[in-house]
């Protein structure tokens, strides 16, 4: 996939190579048992899909989760690999109402990726442009509750 093509990427979301913003990076169909179904979104450190597995012995069950992928850059860091690890470490520990739960990681030097709960819902970026800026404390207020 060309560097132009990151609109594609954005809707589809999977395949062998992927742009997105300035960074092509080669991601797997699948990792580990995860196939990646749909890009979300991209950050500082990588990129985020969502992602399903089959239950064993089922047809059509399956789990959905967030999966994000750290770049090749980041991910071949030693620092970066050490305190992945140590943050999923803690991740795993953690349990909230407002924490999306681990399911899954790899800490593989030139493969981190983890997996959470997928969370139905918005974006603020999506939500300031149907709704206007968050001026009131009251509507910021309401939003970071949820």
């Amino acid at each position: 996939m060309l560097a132009g093509d990151i609109e594609l990427v954005r809707r589809k979301g999977f395949g062998i190579r992927h742009s997105v913003l300035c960074y092509t990076y080669d991601i797997a169909d699948e990792l580990k048992d995860w196939k990646l179904t749909q890009f979300i979104g991209e950050g500082g450190f990588g990129f985020v899909f969502k992602a399903r597995r089959k239950f064993q012995n089922t047809e059509d069950q399956y789990q959905e989760v967030a999966l994000k992928v750290i770049r090749t850059d980041a991910s071949n860091n030693f620092d970066i690999q050490t305190r992945f690890s140590r943050e999923m470490q803690l991740l795993a520990g953690l349990q909230h109402s407002h924490i999306a739960p681990l399911i899954d990681f790899s800490d593989s030097p030139g493969a981190l990726w983890y997996a959470t709960s997928l969370l139905d819902g918005d974006n603020l970026g999506r939500l300031v442009d149907s709704r206007g800026h968050l001026t009131s404390k009251e509507r910021v207020k309401s939003f970071l509750t949820q």
